[in-house]
């Protein structure tokens, strides 16, 4: 992501959550939470396409909510086989967490 990119990322980010603190109505809210969450799984699934046997990811948030480096082994309908480094095992990763590097 561009610096360009990066700034109005922030600027953007920053007026939404101003402007659900001001939403009062329960109802309204839920609206926004699914919409929020539908676009969410979209540009998640937008990451399959960038994705094949052997590229390398950084993995986003998990249980320590830290990013992790991992490698692609298979890409599946809705998650990735990933390795990740300095961990034994195979691990199953939605789209919403993997970004290519």
């Amino acid at each position: 992501m561009s610096n360009t990119q990066s700034t109005v990322t922030t600027e953007l980010k920053t007026q939404i959550i101003g402007l659900l603190y001001q939403v009062k109505d329960k109802s309204a809210l839920e609206e926004i939470r699914k919409v929020a969450r539908d676009r969410h799984d979209q540009i998640g699934m937008l990451v399959k396409y960038e994705l094949a046997p052997g590229v390398k990811v950084k993995i986003s948030g998990g249980k320590n909510q830290l990013d992790e480096i991992g490698e692609v082994i298979k890409v599946n309908r809705t998650r990735a086989l990933c390795s990740i480094e300095g961990k034994h095992g195979k691990w199953n990763v939605p789209f919403s967490m993997l970004t290519a590097i």
